[in-house]
Formats: C-alpha cells, structure tokens, sequence
C-alpha cells in the first residue's frame, strides 16, 4: 500500500511541488520493504506479550 501511495502521488504531483519529494521518499520500495518488517516485529512481539527488553 505504501508503494501504491508513492506511486501515485509522484504521478499526480508535479515535480515542481514539495509533496513530490516526500511521495518520491514514502513510495520506495526499501523504505516500504523496512517499515513492514519493523511493524510486523513490533506486532508479533506486542501479540505475544512481550516487552521491549524481550524483542530487542
């Protein structure tokens, strides 16, 4: 979904508009690829009850 938004935004946006760095900055797919895996190692751990001290 996040790279569905950066997609978009760029193509929408012009080049000219200071949203374009930021949609360019939220659509690549590193940034995507890393927010998902911490999100989901945050939500596994929070699942399963475990604290800050435990995951890390």
């Amino acid at each position: 979904m996040q790279i569905l938004l950066g997609t978009v935004g760029t193509l929408i946006l012009p080049k000219s508009d200071p949203l374009y760095g930021v949609a360019s900055f939220v659509g690549n797919p590193f940034l995507a690829l890393l927010v998902a895996v911490a999100l989901s190692f945050f939500l596994l751990a929070v699942r399963r009850g475990w604290s800050f001290k435990e995951t890390g």
